[in-house]
């Protein structure tokens, strides 16, 4: 038996212990994604996600969680 968890268990750990921001009586999760294994950039994603949105942010500052509410969403905004 492996002891990699499958990526829905994974993804609800990820879940488990995202930030939980709230702007605009939107709800948003906020975590750190490790990069995929075939991904050739290898590295990971600050993931923003609501029930109508996910954003991917690749260039994010180490101490992400730190930064106020605003800031944070406006991070998300970012390419």
């Amino acid at each position: 038996m492996s002891d990699q968890l499958n990526p829905s268990e994974a993804i609800r750990g990820l879940h488990r212990t995202a930030r939980r921001l709230t702007v605009d009586d939107v709800e948003w999760l906020v975590y750190e994604l490790p990069a995929p294994t075939l991904d050739r950039r290898r590295t990971p994603s600050l993931v923003f996600e609501s029930l109508q949105a996910i954003r991917r942010v690749r260039n994010y500052p180490p101490t992400w969680r730190t930064l106020s509410d605003q800031a944070l969403l406006a991070l998300s905004w970012t390419v």
